[in-house]
């Protein structure tokens, strides 16, 4: 069975209810990671612990008039802060990353397996923050890397670019597994996986066997995500199964940026997440403000593949100008071809006739010759020659 992979772009859907954000921290020592600073140095367990301490105790705040007001009123609040190292395509995922480094502070997964990778914006974001937080993680990362109905057919360079930002950094807790799903099967151990993500072809059939083929690894703490189960065009049907799944367990879903469904799976399901499922009210809060943390990595994701795009396609422009530059030349050749035969033919016209004058001149000089060896014989041949040298 070929690997599943999100599709490369969608149409977004906007997180319209969530207000737009200036400022995301009240307070400046809060630990947050952020790119390009001290993100790169691991800290030791002690100060794990006392960062994640802090961030259960610290709730993330909106700057503004109502700046004494938590955005994010959850335990674990802060870390859904987090400033993403990389930030790839598709942009849609870019919308979660908040609530993927919330969900990793607050669950601390044993064990992570992702479905579908492509460019690992999703995996990624998981594993900055396990490692931000000190969570003992153990994760696998699974895919061909080779592309599908829904992402499209390429090569080597999107893997290639991935374990640029991966092995350096995550290669001492996470494996990139290059395999089918199916085939990856036998990498993971049963009953061992606390987070599930799957992201791969997004058909109907398709994500109900990745759901049934990996049931059994799945953990008494397991918990599923689903990426895209708001889209309902062409032939994606997560939305399909995910109605299906919901009554059978508790569910907690964000419909912006696509939609992500969590499905509470496990007989013993984090307890952050089960008291969402139970609260109506507070998840509608936490869902708003995951939505609106998102929304600027998504613009920022969306912003990045644009400005690729468009550097791609001045590329091909100054190629496409070089070659009708080149045609121009060609045609500028072309156009100054009679003139150019005319100037040949007129040079060969003028060594023609140099060469009629020089055939005029030799048979002259021919003629002379024969002339005066005609003399010679003349006067060798008269009496009056011989009688005078005697």
């Amino acid at each position: 069975m070929s690997t599943r992979r999100r599709k490369s772009d969608h149409t977004t859907k906007a997180a319209s209810a969530a207000a737009p954000l200036d400022t995301l921290e009240k307070n400046a020592s809060s630990p947050v990671q952020q790119a390009g600073g001290d993100s790169d140095t691991h800290k030791s367990q002690k100060q794990k612990k006392n960062t994640d301490a802090q961030h259960n105790s610290s709730p993330a705040y909106q700057a503004g008039d109502n700046s004494n007001t938590p955005l994010l009123n959850l335990p674990c609040a802060a870390s859904a802060l987090m400033q993403p190292r990389v930030l790839t395509s598709p942009a849609p995922w870019a919308g979660h990353i908040p609530f993927a480094a919330w969900l990793i502070a607050a669950t601390r997964p044993r064990t992570l397996v992702e479905l579908g990778v492509y460019s690992g914006i999703s995996y990624l974001a998981f594993c900055q923050a396990a490692e931000a937080h000190g969570v003992p993680l153990r994760a696998w990362g699974v895919d061909t890397w080779e592309g599908d109905a829904h992402a499209g057919r390429y090569g080597a360079a999107i893997l290639e670019a991935l374990r640029a930002q991966h092995d350096a950094l995550y290669g001492s807790f996470s494996t990139l597994l290059q395999k089918t799903f199916d085939a990856a099967l036998a990498d993971i151990p049963d009953a061992s996986i606390d987070l599930l993500h799957i992201d791969g072809l997004h058909t109907y059939d398709a994500v109900r066997h990745d759901f049934e083929s990996w049931r059994g690894k799945l953990s008494q703490r397991a918990v599923v995500l689903f990426h895209d189960t708001a889209v309902r065009e062409g032939d994606f049907g997560v939305w399909r199964f995910w109605d299906e799944m919901r009554a059978q367990w508790p569910t907690l879903e964000f419909e912006h940026s696509n939609g992500l469904g969590v499905l509470l799976v496990g007989e013993e399901p984090p307890e952050a997440l089960l008291a969402l499922t139970q609260d109506a009210a507070r998840w509608h809060a936490a869902r708003t403000a995951f939505a609106a943390l998102g929304s600027r990595f998504e613009l920022q994701a969306a912003l990045q593949h644009a400005t690729t795009l468009l550097a791609d396609e001045q590329a091909r422009s100054s190629e496409r100008l070089a070659h009708i530059e080149q045609q121009d030349e060609q045609l500028r050749e072309l156009a100054a071809a009679p003139t150019v035969i005319a100037q040949q033919k007129a040079h060969i016209t003028q060594q023609d006739e140099k060469l009629r004058e020089l055939e005029h001149l030799r048979a002259a000089t021919a003629s002379e010759l024969a002339a005066s060896r005609k003399r010679i014989d003349e006067i060798l041949s008269s009496h009056s020659w011989r009688y005078t040298a005697w």
